[in-house]
């Protein structure tokens, strides 16, 4: 059992031996890629700054990423029911078919879009929908009133009882 404990021992010692790093010459563009880079940091440059070849001993240029907008949308998997508000209790205005796409146009947290269709605007549940785009710059809506339905029911038999209908 020794044997086996001091042979694993030197077998790891000898593995581990071979990334031992040996006398290497450094690289000199590492070197001036460091000193760009160490200039950039003490004149206070922005990180996004790429050195260039005007000006005699190098010039800093920034370089300012500018932001793209995409249209967002929304397509489903099934038919999906859109509505006039967000809930199933809400007039159907009409269903997308999958592969169609509607512009996004609002949001309802915690999971509705208002998209607009040929059909006109209503409210696509995030449950079937696959929103792409910029859809983080969409506003957030309120939800319509309540469609009128009445109060509940009055309770079932016996009088007593817990019954209730809501709409």
């Amino acid at each position: 059992m020794k044997q086996i404990v001091a042979l694993s021992l030197l077998a790891g010692f000898i593995i581990s031996s071979c990334n031992v790093p040996g006398e290497a010459t450094p690289n000199a563009q590492i070197g001036t890629a460091a000193a760009l880079t160490v200039q950039a940091v003490i004149n206070d440059v922005t990180p996004l700054a790429s050195p260039t070849a005007e000006g005699g001993q190098g010039s800093i240029e920034v370089v300012q990423p500018t932001p793209t907008f995409i249209q967002p949308v929304a397509s489903v998997g099934d038919v999906v029911n859109c509505r006039s508000g967000p809930g199933k209790n809400y007039e159907r205005v009409t269903q997308i078919q999958p592969g169609e796409s509607v512009n996004i146009i609002g949001f309802f947290p915690p999971n509705y879009w208002v998209v607009s269709t040929k059909d006109g605007e209503c409210w696509l549940s995030g449950e079937f929908a696959t929103p792409v785009g910029s859809f983080a710059a969409v506003p957030t809506v309120t939800a319509p009133p309540t469609p009128e339905g009445g109060g509940p029911e009055e309770p079932t038999w016996p009088k007593t009882g817990w019954t209730f209908y809501c709409y």
